[in-house]
């Protein structure tokens, strides 16, 4: 993306911390996070050629945009204004138009992101960048020249282990370096100051320092715990990871940035705000929830937060615990709106004027020409989706049909349920498999393709949980609702009978695992989807599973699967008998 420059706009000097005073904050482990940025050179000049008592600078925020690089189709790619129309927006290309444009009317700038960017399981990203990990996303952010992210929950998806890989660079564990030659990571620091291993270490960076006409400004970054539960509770993000208070660590966070003398410092908070009022990008819509409570009880040495964790954009004003009001904005998904926070700092003291604070959200309309270095990186993502796509992984003895039959169940749906079981067997030591419609594949040929693999809506996380008889019977019943039926397809393991005509909670019979009745007051192993692992979906008994274990993803199974036993075999023996 084409950055301005000259006299009219200068760019801030960069540093992601100061040495000794890292040191004492953050391990060294943790100071190996992220992967240092091309440093910007401080200009010759201040943009008024002489230093004034006030420094304006435009501070820019975005989130979730999972991976969303086109612009999404219906609503997910359209946003509803305050006047109630509804305007088409979003998409990587047009989002860094109207960041070059937000930027090019400020004299000085800094660009955030409140977190939530890769997204393997988003229904709006393309399917085809999912077979990169999230690489095209990081090669975007790249080109676009951040100042630091916070870590949100759709980056621990994959696991801890994933998030340092993106963060510090190497090709993929299991699939290697696909989209380049190397993969060299972010270029921007990754925050979550709640973010601790097991020996109470961070595990990424707590905060970011940029210094802008000398005067430092601080960052620091926070993940949720509300939002970070389906991560956390599945298993995805390991033992080796806790999510501490929210409120302890932007404090601790906040005293550390004040000793080292910035005054100047903005939360990027990654939580879901929860439900609000329809008011159109830039109304409020909040008076409660958890995340509004955190905005507004949250240290008083933060001026502005950023948020990012939930589909629509708001703008609210808080009162921090000293009484002053400051900004508690969010930007909407899949690069739908830009959050914008114009604040004046005091030269001599370095701290916000928060009464000459002003806040907007920008929508990301399509009636601008996208940037065309982001077009470049996302085109040659796709090419490389479409030659990898393309190669072939194996057999299958026939057609596999994503049709369901009147039990639910689906040919193309059982090859990836037996993949998915046979992974998480030898994994987790799992004895059945439970996919949702949202993880089975579409149509399947004869010949299989790469590209096979990442045909779902959604790629998801397996995780394998310990349920009792009972628990497992509740949640064959819960897929029986009067909206419209959500039946789970099972693995060749287990089989059971449906009663259409019996009534609720009593529908399922002649529950087997392997052949044997289940015993309500036995335990059974049994491997399900990250999201309705933790009660998505309305799977809430799921909720109640123990020894949760993450072992791979739908899509890394089903590779896994059909080049190693081609041909596979069409099931057609039913899982599911109607009485």
């Amino acid at each position: 993306m084409p950055k301005a420059r000259g006299p009219g706009n200068s760019f801030p000097r960069r540093t992601h911390g100061i040495a000794a005073g890292v040191a004492a904050v953050v391990s060294a482990a943790a100071l190996t996070l992220t992967s240092a940025p091309t440093a910007l050179a401080a200009p010759d000049i201040h943009p008024r050629n002489q230093p004034s008592d006030d420094v304006e600078l435009r501070l820019l925020s975005f989130g979730d945009l999972r991976d969303a690089l086109r612009p999404p189709e219906g609503d997910a790619g359209s946003i509803v204004q305050s006047d109630n129309s509804r305007v088409e927006a979003g998409g990587a290309g047009h989002l860094a138009a109207f960041l070059d444009q937000l930027r090019r009317q400020a004299p000085r700038s800094l660009l955030y992101s409140a977190g939530g960017n890769i997204g393997f399981d988003n229904d709006s990203a393309s399917r085809a960048f999912r077979m990169f990990s999230g690489e095209p996303t990081i090669d975007v952010l790249n080109s676009w020249d951040i100042a630091a992210s916070a870590v949100g929950a759709p980056e621990l998806a994959e696991g801890l282990p994933e998030l340092l890989r993106k963060a510090q660079g190497g090709c993929h564990p299991d699939h290697g370096c696909q989209l380049n030659e190397e993969f060299a990571g972010a270029n921007f620091p990754l925050l979550g100051a709640n973010l601790v291993d097991d020996e109470n270490e961070p595990v990424t960076l707590p905060f970011s320092i940029n210094h802008v006409d000398d005067i430092p400004v601080g960052a620091i970054g926070v993940l949720m715990r509300d939002a970070a539960t389906g991560a956390a509770e599945a298993g995805a993000a390991g033992d080796e990871m806790r999510i501490e208070d929210e409120l302890e660590a932007i404090e601790r966070t906040a005293e550390v940035l004040e000793f080292f003398g910035v005054k100047a410092i903005t939360l990027l908070l990654y939580g879901d705000a929860g439900p609000r009022a329809e008011e159109g990008p830039n109304g409020c819509g909040l008076s409660e929830g958890p995340a509004y409570q955190l905005a507004s009880d949250a240290s008083p040495n933060v001026d502005v937060i950023f948020s990012a964790g939930g589909p629509d954009a708001f703008n609210c004003t808080v009162r921090d615990p000293a009484g002053v009001e400051r900004p508690f904005i969010r930007a909407a998904s899949n690069g739908r709106a830009i959050s914008v926070a114009d604040v004046v700092i005091n030269r001599a003291t370095g701290e916000v004027l928060r009464d000459r604070t002003s806040a907007f959200n920008q929508v990301v309309t399509r009636n601008v020409p996208p940037d065309q270095e982001t077009e470049d990186i996302i085109a040659r993502a796709e090419e490389r989706a479409s030659e990898i796509g393309g190669r072939q992984l194996g057999e299958i003895s026939g057609e596999a049909l994503s049709e369901r039959t009147d039990a639910g169940e689906s040919s193309a749906g059982r090859i990836l349920a037996d993949a998915a079981q046979l992974a998480a067997a030898g994994a987790a030591d799992s004895q059945a498999t439970l996919l949702p419609p949202s993880a089975l594949p579409e149509d399947l040929a004869e010949s299989i393709t790469y590209g096979d693999a990442f045909s779902a809506p959604r790629s998801a996380m397996l995780v394998t949980l310990t349920l009792t008889g009972a628990q497992l019977q509740e949640v064959l019943e819960e897929q029986f609702r009067d909206g419209g039926d959500v039946v789970l397809q099972p693995s060749e393991d287990l089989t059971y009978v449906v009663d259409p005509d019996a009534s609720p909670g009593e529908r399922v019979t002649d529950l087997q695992i392997n052949g044997e009745s289940v015993q309500a007051t036995d335990t059974y192993r049994i491997t399900v989807t990250d999201r309705i692992a933790v009660g998505g979906y309305g799977f809430t008994a799921l909720s109640s599973g123990t020894d949760r274990v993450a072992s791979t993803t739908t899509s890394k199974a089903f590779t896994d699967y059909i080049s190693t036993r081609s041909p596979v075999a069409v099931p057609e023996q039913e899982r599911i008998a109607l009485r």
